[in-house]
């Protein structure tokens, strides 16, 4: 094999825009430092191809899958194949300045190279499917284990036989459970690179030592088992536990009509025995959507990078910048490849800033659609999104979904830098938007001229597994933890939410300088979001408090290695510090319906959050 370098914008080796696959896999934490494991013997590199332990994968099984890949599965064979051991210069001791360049700027390359690769592969190494069912017999799938569960001619059957209906069940679910939880066991879904492949390229097949998994049936014969029927199981997996109208629910009705019409066979036995089966089954089922969702596969179906952002947390990584680069292309954004810092703490918050303010630039929206996630810890910026983030919901992805209908809402909302007392910088946004007073807007779903139904637009608790209905406000979690005294994701009642706004009111009343005892808690308009013809509009908001300078401690959104801002001003404007977001909808009858016609009105309000 021989790696050719990049000519211009797309020519190698005097081919231009050649057609290739794409190999992803898991390496960085195998590499064997005694050297002794014999490395991939690659042309043309000018780095050495650093030797990996044998227990991952030999050079030859490399090989194996690297030829595997190039000869495709649903497309013709290509010629040419992007594996990044071979095609990005690697870190070396006396390595070049245009080395690192050429690194730096292959690394930002990454989004578009997997992209436009004609396949893209995901190799489970050192996993051969054979090796996944003791019984090397066919696997058990979803289908399988559905199709049973949904069978209707185990309605009138006696207990025993019922009882031996969900014995299969049971042994079909363990079969899926089993060789599913081997499979997301593996490095591949535990390292943070690979999150950003997965979500550029969902539709990856899934490569095993000894080639592809041939699953689901088509027209043309089992299918190459891909990540997104990984994904598709998930989808199935949720609704069959938590959907009211489920399969399970379902097929727990129709045993609890057999009793009924079969109450001469009654057998005591027999039924707890079912009943302990139901339960296991059901168990083992969440137990998967569990791991399933702490592997990301949960939230790769929308078109919402912070899905990926937040799984990131709990991937592993050789270097803590890498938590940055890792997964910045999901965003369509790259990053300084060197960004300044003495350690590895310094560059990796320098490289948070560049990501943060990069995202509000392209997309100001977006940067704000989350919750702050860890309850003991206050983020530097109230604004800069973190790997904590809190986006397990189906509302914030509406904002984020082409066929959707976005507008901004404000007049500006842009990183700017922001002067302290004694003269350093700091990063901080600087708005001008539309408000309201929270207390004023939290109200406005109890007025007398509503209907009930417009009052839930304005409010509605939460109903699980439903959280995409919530309308009311979300705190931080920081926030929410520090205030109430514990972490309040959505409010239940309306009287839970004004008794948090009171306690607001109170908390950030008790920090505020005097001469500014006017100003309030408010809610600041970002935008909205529609589907296309289609008479409803959500909306997200920020929910800002003042930032005050007489008391810097009381305040949160900053870190102990950052000073904070104590100036109450900056070009005559407040000083604001972000709390929490406020999200809810409309409902109009003709395209001349005027903005915001639910809520009381609002004013124009300037300032910077910090």
């Amino acid at each position: 094999m021989t790696s050719h370098v990049r000519q211009g914008r797309d020519v190698y080796n005097r081919v231009s825009k050649p057609r290739y696959n794409i190999l992803s896999y898991t390496w960085g934490f195998y590499i064997d430092r005694s050297a002794l494991a014999t490395p991939l013997l690659v042309k043309g590199v000018d780095w050495p191809i650093p030797p990996i332990r044998p227990d991952h994968f030999t050079a030859t099984t490399f090989r194996h899958a690297i030829e595997f890949a190039a000869r495709g599965c649903l497309q013709k064979p290509c010629e040419w194949m992007w594996v990044d051991i071979a095609c990005i210069p690697q870190d070396y001791t006396g390595e070049t300045q245009e080395a690192k360049r050429l690194r730096g700027q292959e690394i930002g390359r990454q989004a578009a190279i997997f992209k436009k690769a004609t396949e893209a592969f995901i190799w489970l190494s050192s996993m051969s499917k054979s090796s996944l069912d003791e019984s090397q017999l066919k696997l058990t799938t979803l289908d399988e284990f559905l199709k049973c569960l949904n069978e209707d001619d185990v309605e009138l059957v006696s207990p025993k036989d019922m009882l031996q209906h969900w014995n299969e069940l049971d042994r079909l679910s363990q079969s899926f459970e089993k060789w599913m939880r081997r499979i997301l066991d593996h490095p591949w879904f535990r390292s943070l690179w690979t999150v950003q492949e997965m979500f550029l390229r969902p539709d990856a097949f899934v490569l095993f030592d000894d080639g592809t998994l041939h699953l689901y049936p088509t027209s043309q014969g089992p299918s190459p088992w891909t990540i997104i029927q990984i994904i598709n199981d998930l989808d199935h997996l949720r609704g069959l536990i938590w959907s009211e109208g489920g399969a399970f629910r379902a097929a727990m009705s129709r045993y609890e009509k057999s009793k009924s019409t079969t109450s001469s066979q009654y057998n005591i036995e027999a039924e707890i025995k079912t009943t302990s089966l139901m339960t296991a089954i059901r168990e083992r089922m969440r137990a998967l959507v569990a791991l399933q969702t702490a592997r990301g596969l949960g939230l790769l179906n929308s078109a919402f990078p912070h899905t990926a952002y937040s799984i990131a947390q709990n991937r592993r990584v050789s270097r803590h910048e890498d938590r940055i680069y890792g997964i910045v292309q999901t965003y369509g954004i790259s990053c300084n490849p060197f960004p300044p810092g003495d350690n590895e703490s310094q560059r990796l918050r320098a490289l948070e800033d560049e990501f943060g303010a990069e995202l509000v630039s392209a997309d100001p929206l977006l940067s704000q659609m989350f919750i702050h996630g860890d309850e003991h810890v206050c983020p530097r910026r109230s604004w800069l999104i973190t790997q904590s983030c809190k986006v397990d919901d189906e509302f914030w992805p509406t904002f984020s979904l082409s066929y959707l209908v976005r507008t901004r809402l404000f007049r500006r909302f842009e990183v700017s830098m922001t002067t302290c007392d004694d003269g350093r910088k700091t990063l901080a946004i600087s708005f001008e938007a539309k408000v309201w007073n929270l207390r004023d807007f939290a109200e406005a779903s109890l007025s007398p001229g509503l209907s009930s139904q417009q009052r839930k637009l304005l409010f509605q608790p939460c109903k699980p597994p439903g959280l995409h209905n919530y309308r009311g406000m979300m705190l931080d979690r920081h926030v929410s933890k520090k205030i109430l005294g514990h972490v309040v994701d959505y409010f239940n009642s309306h009287e839970e939410l004004m008794d948090a706004i009171d306690r607001l009111e109170s908390h950030y009343g008790e920090a505020m300088d005097c001469e500014r005892s006017s100003t309030t808690l408010k809610v600041a308009l970002l935008g909205s979001a529609s589907p296309p013809n289609l008479p409803v509009i959500n909306y997200i908001a920020l929910v800002i408090a003042p930032f005050c300078r007489t008391n810097p401690n009381r305040t949160e959104g900053h870190n102990k290695d950052e000073r904070p801002v104590e100036s109450s001003t900056y070009q005559n404007m407040v000083t604001w510090q972000r709390i929490g977001l406020m999200r809810w909808t409309e409902t109009y009858s003709s395209i001349d319906r005027v903005p915001n016609w639910l809520l009381p009105a609002y004013h124009e309000l300037s300032g910077i959050i910090i």
